[in-house]
């Protein structure tokens, strides 16, 4: 399945486990009109990731994703590796 162009879903996922750069990063793309995702550490964002992409009615993925290195959990490093 192709994705809409219209699709309004999020394009952006943002993953770390600090909820004060989440919030900023967050704040700063939404003002810039980028819809965002947040996730806290790295087995969410893959999580999040697999189901956007198995799951969604219009066929939209991510455009981007923002990972955090040392995270809980499943670091960045680990999570990158998954979803390449």
């Amino acid at each position: 399945m192709l994705p809409s162009s219209d699709c309004e879903c999020p394009k952006i996922l943002i993953v770390d486990d600090n909820e004060f750069n989440l919030y900023s990063l967050k704040l700063l793309l939404e003002s810039l009109d980028y819809d965002c995702d947040s996730e806290t550490n790295g087995q969410k964002a893959v999580n999040a990731v697999m189901k956007k992409e198995t799951q969604n009615p219009c066929g939209c993925h991510y455009m981007f994703i923002l990972l955090d290195c040392m995270m809980p959990v499943m670091d960045g490093w680990t999570a990158c590796s998954i979803l390449r």
